[in-house]
């Protein structure tokens, strides 16, 4: 769960995979 340690990890990685499509 380490979402719920760094959440803007994840947002990171989301807009990391978006930007990379």
């Amino acid at each position: 769960m380490e979402s719920v340690i760094n959440p803007r990890i994840d947002i990171r990685l989301i807009d990391l995979i978006i930007g990379f499509q």
